[in-house]
């Protein structure tokens, strides 16, 4: 069963961005592919096209200078530990050597996802070179993402002893105590064997000689990386804790949506960004055993993009099954942005736009604290939108390495008939 992922603006092959990548196909692959009929195929496709978008010709020098000097210093782990302790000073006295406990006393599921979080920054800024190993780690950790997701932390479900969460939570002093404590009860659901072609990734402190350990030594990594960040981040005072968040993005994010609207080209002459979607999304097509579904996953602009393509340039590509991730495609049927966009159909005369006739099944998942989040089934027939709450931490793509996101997404895309 293939996956095509289609990422959305600001999307470059800079700083380690492959590794990421490799984590994010990964988790599709352990809890996605894995739960669906025909999953055995387990191929994921990426339609990048973050190289073909808006380029800065005078590098940035168009905005003001207090911004340029943002854009120097963008840090998303920085960043992320503001969100992590301004959030936590709601209720409790944020402590760099116990951020994620915090978060954990709060809610279980939530520290896990912010565990995947880091780990996924740490494979972007890993200074390692892509043949170091990296799928290694990236398939270890999609396989802990499933342990912990489907036994441990997702809401209803107990843990190990069958007690709730909190309990064994309060006595743990730190982020290394709690990583430890995870580990220990995680233990028992740990034992399945690497793939065949997978080596064991060797020793750790608190996993024994589990094939998980390098996973789990990913996950310490990324505590170490935010506790350093947030004490940082603490001594430098205010003053250093001027928002960055999105800064750098702006004038990538304007160029992208720009560039595509400008040059998306025709149906008979379909410009660049077109060509290369749809042609991931052929030789997905070409090369599925079977013909077993189609999954297409577009997060934020890829969802336009790929509306564009089913509906105007290829409607003949027959995809199962459409996953918008933070997307705007309701807000740009409302603009009327579409190829196919049709001014007399308004939400004054009562209707709604039809959904692309070469698919089958349409999920928008939409994360309330997502500014570029945006509805989908108020205007579109047949979409299904779903709320998914990452909370104000973890918003936009952070969902893509959160081990919460791919469970409850392969638990919605196994309801109905969608994929039968």
């Amino acid at each position: 069963m293939p996956l095509v992922y289609v990422h959305g603006i600001a999307n470059r092959r800079e700083r380690g961005a492959h590794r990421a990548d490799t984590l994010r196909d990964a988790m599709f692959r352990e809890h996605l592919l894995s739960a669906l009929p025909g999953g055995a195929d387990h191929r994921v496709y990426t339609a990048h096209w973050g190289d073909l978008g808006g380029r800065l010709a005078w590098n940035g020098d168009s905005f003001p200078e207090a911004a340029l000097q943002r854009l120097g210093t963008h840090d998303p782990l920085a960043e992320l530990a503001d969100e992590v302790t301004d959030e936590l000073a709601r209720t409790t006295e944020p402590r760099p050597e116990r951020l994620v406990l915090d978060v954990a006393l709060r809610s279980l599921p939530d520290a896990v996802d912010l565990l995947f979080v880091l780990a996924g920054l740490v494979e972007r800024d890993s200074a390692d070179g892509p043949d170091d190993g990296a799928g290694g780690d990236a398939e270890g950790l999609a396989a802990l993402a499933k342990v912990l997701s489907d036994h441990y932390a997702l809401p209803g479900l107990p843990d190990p002893d069958g007690r709730p969460p909190r309990p064994w939570l309060t006595d743990l002093r730190d982020d290394e105590e709690f990583l430890a404590a995870l580990a220990e009860r995680s233990r028992p659901y740990d034992a399945a064997p690497p793939p065949a072609d997978q080596e064991t990734l060797g020793d750790s402190r608190t996993t024994g000689d589990s094939w998980l350990s390098g996973a789990w030594r990913r996950l310490g990594s990324g505590v170490v990386r935010l506790r350093r960040a947030a004490t940082g981040r603490a001594m430098s005072g205010p003053v250093g804790r001027l928002r960055t968040a999105g800064v750098d993005a702006v004038p990538l994010l304007i160029g992208d949506v720009t560039t595509y609207l400008a040059r998306r080209g025709t149906r008979e002459e379909p410009g660049p960004i077109v060509t290369r979607v749809a042609g991931v999304l052929d030789r997905a097509l070409a090369e599925r055993a079977d013909g077993s579904p189609l999954i297409v996953v577009a997060h934020s602009m890829g969802g336009n993009i790929v509306h564009d393509l089913l509906t105007h340039y290829r409607p003949d590509l027959k995809v199962d099954v459409l996953v918008t991730l933070g997307s705007q495609t309701g807000l740009f049927e409302e603009l009327k942005l579409f190829r196919e966009s049709d001014p007399a159909v308004t939400g004054g005369s009562g209707a709604r736009v039809a959904m692309p006739a070469a698919v089958g099944r349409w999920l928008n998942v939409v994360d309330g604290a997502d500014p570029l989040a945006f509805c989908a089934e108020p205007v579109f027939e047949g979409v299904t939108d779903y709320a998914y709450t990452s909370g104000r931490l973890w918003a936009h793509s952070g969902a893509l390495h959160q081990p919460m996101f791919h469970a409850r997404l392969a638990r919605r895309l196994a309801e109905g008939d969608g994929l039968a």
